[in-house]
């Protein structure tokens, strides 16, 4: 606040100038402050208090909601101990039960083994016994008889004959056979099955959804049709608002109730509802009711509403659904990702539950809400069949040029997706390919492909005729290709971790770097290359799961990213492009989507993928008009998608 300066006679300030927020004098007010609106400082004052009173009344009238909101807190804290408590005395009273089992089946297996065993021992024993008691009384006999042979008369010859004949023929005929066998196996029938079992027994379940975060989305939440099944979309959110994994399909819960003037008594069991689980933080509510009316509708996770939970539904009879209400007859609907704007997504995409093989579609889109415009390609030997797709560039005249890595090949494609040229042989030689990871157009308008398994650079005319190949006996593993805009070839050596940078021409190696490591300056398997308008290199690192900025000289500028699957994680990325505003295009493959990024690393949005979903996405492309080509690694195609820059 400024400070009257007028002499010490003067400097009684009674005024206040609301312009220039001081207090001053009556000389100031008149001379200094004569077109300012002025007040009598006491006015002022009691005008401030009041204001200041008012604002410490509004501030004072929020303590109630923060004290309760530390209760929630508290509460939610003293609940998460609880369950922890409980779900542990569960866990250990589980397997303490499973153990318990095991040992008395394991007590009666071995009283079985020694029954058994012990049968057949007694068997043998007895049979055992009885021979040595046979072959005692042989010996007796023999040697009776060869003393008499020695000793005796004749007379006492012919009795001993008579006698020991009688004994010899009451002998059993030799040699014995053991009255039992000493087979005895155990038969481990079930123990697979019980491994398995054991192995995937139990799942610890976790959600940070906030029911009133959540939303229920789609025409089920206010329309229906008599006796048709009605979908309501869910998608699970956390505290930030982002999309998250939501709780077991037991914690979503949909009710049903008529309003007045249905049979209120009865109808509730007509009512017919389903929860069925999509992605991560993704359900479908599928009903349906049987009497036209108006119906409220409870969502509830863990008991608590979803956000603007009840909904009042309006059952329609069938003709007017006909005209103009939607309907879900028929099996089940597909699940989908709720939606950001279009061409970006700000929902996080999950793996889908299993790859599948996508055959050509033409230029027709994809009738799901996404941004797929086109996909093109199956697995398999043949032209326009993939096996393992990798790396993808698209040139100026829009054409697409796909590694196809287990073919051995390099394939092309127009702009609508039809196949134009396929060349490669496969091979170990120069001009044959072995296995094409990453594809670059030269300054000069050839492509370089690095082929993984002969350790080259690999140039060819754009129709395919070989040219030369690079970076012999230098490279261990050369994975991604780009080129730089002075024409230099930037390759990332994934086995050695390292990055090359090599002569456009000869092939000399202008510079090198990176090592394997976790710093930031090193490498854990680095996969794909891009460059910006600055001239910067971005390198997706697989294993770091993070993406790393160098200077086109090779200092390390910063990194970004860490493990996980949330906005800006990674589970090992690939694929990485820059558009025409320096924003980064990642394909984070473990989590199967597209991330896009500002220059510094900061994240934008991801690509709307959700019903064309990716499978292990590889590399990326952006086509003239700029749209994104993604190798689908695991559904053995490419797909373009819509992207607004």
């Amino acid at each position: 606040m400024e400070v009257c300066d007028a002499p010490p006679d003067w400097q009684r300030l009674r005024f206040y100038c609301h312009s220039c927020d001081t207090a001053v004098c009556s000389s100031c007010t008149d001379i200094e402050h004569r077109e300012h609106g002025t007040v009598g400082l006491e006015a002022a004052m009691k005008t401030e208090k009041e204001s200041m009173r008012s604002t410490l009344d509004s501030i004072l009238a929020k303590v109630p909601a923060m004290k309760e909101s530390i209760d929630r807190v508290k509460e939610t804290g003293e609940s998460l101990t609880a369950k922890e408590e409980k779900l542990d005395d569960e866990i250990n009273d589980t397997c303490d039960q499973l153990v318990a089992m095991m040992e008395e089946r394991r007590t009666h297996l071995l009283n079985q083994l020694h029954f058994r065993a012990s049968t057949k021992r007694e068997k043998l024993d007895s049979q055992r016994k009885e021979l040595e008691d046979n072959l005692a009384d042989l010996y007796t006999s023999c040697e009776f008889v060869d003393r008499a042979i020695e000793n005796a008369t004749p007379t006492q010859l012919l009795l001993v004959k008579k006698q020991v004949g009688e004994r010899l023929g009451q002998a059993p005929a030799l040699p014995g056979i053991p009255v039992d066998t000493a087979h005895v196996a155990l038969g481990w029938d079930g123990l697979e099955t019980a491994r398995c079992a054991v192995q995937t027994m139990g799942s610890l379940l976790s959600s940070s959804a906030i029911p009133s975060l959540s939303t229920a989305s789609g025409e089920g939440v206010r329309k229906a049709c008599v006796g048709k099944q009605c979908c309501v979309h869910l998608t699970t959110r956390d505290s930030t608002g982002a999309l998250t994994t939501g709780p077991g399909l037991d914690e979503v819960t949909c009710q049903l109730e008529p309003l007045e003037g249905l049979e209120a008594a009865s109808l509730p069991r007509l009512i017919h509802i389903q929860v069925v689980a999509g992605e991560a933080g993704e359900y479908d509510i599928v009903y349906s009711l049987p009497k036209e009316g108006r119906y409220k509708m409870w969502i509830r996770i863990s008991g608590c509403d979803v956000q603007d939970s009840p909904f009042q539904v309006t059952c329609l009879p069938d003709e007017e659904v006909r005209r103009g209400v939607r309907s879900y007859s028929g099996s089940l609907p597909r699940p989908r990702t709720s939606g950001g704007r279009q061409g970006r997504r700000s929902t996080p995409g999950g793996r889908p539950v299993s790859a599948r093989s996508w055959t050509s579609l033409g230029s027709s889109r994809n009738t799901m809400d996404d941004d797929l415009i086109l996909a093109v390609g199956s697995r398999g030997r043949g032209k326009g069949e993939f096996t393992n797709p990798q790396g993808v560039v698209v040139l100026s005249n829009g054409r697409i040029l796909v590694c196809d890595s287990n073919n051995q090949c390099v394939q092309v494609f127009s702009p609508t997706g039809a196949l134009l040229s396929r060349w490669g042989v496969r091979g170990r030689g120069p001009g044959q390919l072995q296995r094409p990871t990453g594809i670059a157009v030269m300054k000069d308008g050839n492509i370089a492909v690095s082929d993984y398994d002969n350790k080259w650079i690999s140039v060819h005319e754009p129709s395919g005729k070989f040219v030369s190949k690079l970076g012999g006996n230098k490279l261990l593993g050369p994975k991604g290709v780009a080129v730089a805009d002075s024409g230099e070839i930037i390759v990332i050596d994934n086995k050695a971790s390292t990055v090359f940078i090599l002569h456009p021409a000869s092939g000399k190696v202008l510079t090198k770097f990176g090592s394997r490591g976790s710093e930031g300056p090193q490498f854990a398997g680095p996969h794909y290359v891009a460059t910006n308008s600055h001239g910067n290199i971005v390198i997706s690192d697989f294993h770091n799961h993070n993406i790393k900025i160098f200077t086109k000289d090779g200092a390390f500028i910063f990194s970004f990213g860490t493990n996980g699957e949330g906005n800006g994680q990674f589970n090992a990325p690939t694929g990485v492009a820059v558009d025409n505003q320096d924003n980064i295009l990642v394909a984070d493959w473990g989590n199967s989507r597209i991330q896009v990024f500002d220059q510094f690393g900061s994240f934008l949005s991801y690509v709307n993928t959700s019903g064309c979903p990716l499978y292990g996405p590889q590399g990326i492309g952006l086509t003239p008009d700029g749209n994104i080509v993604v190798a689908d690694s695991g559904n053995h195609c490419i797909k373009i998608y819509k992207y607004l820059q």
